[in-house]
């Protein structure tokens, strides 16, 4: 049993003809109200989850961007754009027991383009910082040699981020 409440907001404002604003963000609280689990009991020694958070979720995440857009002066089918976003999302827990964590994620992603007509050619760049938190993490087991550790979880689980990543793409409207 569990009480969720949490509230979304996403906003955007066209400052000029050539700014474009975004915000996005999400509040997301959670609390145990009754739980049994014998693996995380097992792993933790924790018997009553009681006012801890759910595990796997973000409390906190947001996302703001700034693009720059307009005409390419002397092509009536011509366009130019310039984006960044920013995104944030507090750390996850790995289980119910509320132990370990994941750290905050902060990722910029930056992209710029031109269109003429029905051709188009964007740059981009994601994770422009190379941030290295992982993106989820939960419990499992550990595999050695005659299974010592198998009967109760024993090791974390992470998620990976993307690596800084750089591209260049085109495209063809037909």
């Amino acid at each position: 049993a569990v009480d969720m409440k949490g509230i979304e907001l996403d906003l955007g404002y066209r400052a000029s003809d050539l700014v474009t604003l975004g915000f996005s963000g999400s509040f997301n609280d959670s609390k145990i109200k009754a739980y049994n689990s014998p693996t995380v009991t097992a792993l933790t020694g924790i018997t009553d989850y009681t006012g801890n958070e759910m595990p796997f979720t973000s409390k906190w995440s947001a996302n703001a961007n700034v693009e720059f857009h307009g005409d390419i002066v002397g092509h009536d089918d011509a366009t130019w754009f310039v984006r960044t976003d920013y995104i944030f999302k507090s750390g996850v827990w790995s289980n119910a027991a509320n132990i370990v964590k994941t750290a905050d994620i902060h990722k910029v992603n930056a992209r710029a383009g031109v269109a003429r007509g029905p051709i188009s050619l964007d740059v981009f760049v994601t994770n422009l910082f190379n941030n290295k938190s992982f993106t989820s993490v939960g419990d499992n087991w550990l595999y050695s040699p005659g299974l010592p550790y198998g009967s109760t979880h024993s090791a974390l689980v992470v998620g990976l981020p993307e690596k800084r990543t750089g591209g260049l793409q085109m495209k063809y409207k037909f």
